[in-house]
């Protein structure tokens, strides 16, 4: 049965949703998000920006609710460190798990601190949400990747969260992509004053 509220949650009279964005529940928050968004956490108790990923897409959770799948650069290890050699190719992970941030950055103890609009930026036509398919060929294009803290923003193989999603939205191109026609490497603290 078609259920025209659906856009609203079911719920036309609080919320609505004038740019058609998908309402999903991102590290815990619902909110209106697109495939190639980018999204910043902020520490629960400090507020400050920790965290900067790209919403791949979405999938039905446990709970019935919309969830949003990240892609994100973290460390693979489990030691604990900030600097990890092992070259790894991100995969989509449910922004609500506690696998998100692996395992270090997630709904325990962080949260939502903003969501960058990143449509896609076309020439001849008004600006349109990526496709999850669309995302995941970005992905593909960055490839392999190995984590270290002290590369933010990096615009190589060796970054942190930040550089791996500066390198993601150029390879999409959307209007997040540039900054007067070069591209500007920006840590998760950039991503996050632009966001407020």
């Amino acid at each position: 049965m078609w259920n025209r509220y659906a856009y609203a949650a079911n719920n036309p009279i609080n919320l609505t949703d004038p740019n058609g964005k998908e309402i999903a529940l991102v590290y815990g928050t619902t909110a209106d998000v697109n495939p190639g968004d980018v999204v910043v956490l902020v520490n629960k108790t400090t507020h400050q920006a920790n965290h900067v990923a790209v919403i791949a897409g979405f999938v039905k959770g446990k709970d019935g609710k919309l969830h949003a799948l990240v892609y994100e650069n973290v460390p693979t290890n489990k030691k604990g460190s900030m600097a990890d050699s092992n070259a790894h190719t991100p995969k989509p992970v449910d922004s609500n798990s506690l696998q998100a941030g692996g395992g270090r950055w997630n709904v325990t103890n962080s949260q939502l601190g903003s969501v960058l609009a990143n449509p896609a930026n076309h020439l001849f036509s008004a600006p349109r949400p990526f496709t999850s398919g669309e995302v995941d060929r970005a992905a593909a294009k960055v490839g392999a990747v190995t984590y270290n803290n002290a590369m933010w923003g990096s615009f190589t193989a060796t970054c942190d969260c930040a550089g791996y999603v500066n390198q993601l939205v150029n390879e999409l191109g959307g209007v997040r992509s540039g900054y007067k026609g070069w591209f500007e490497e920006k840590g998760y603290q950039d991503w996050y004053s632009e966001g407020r």
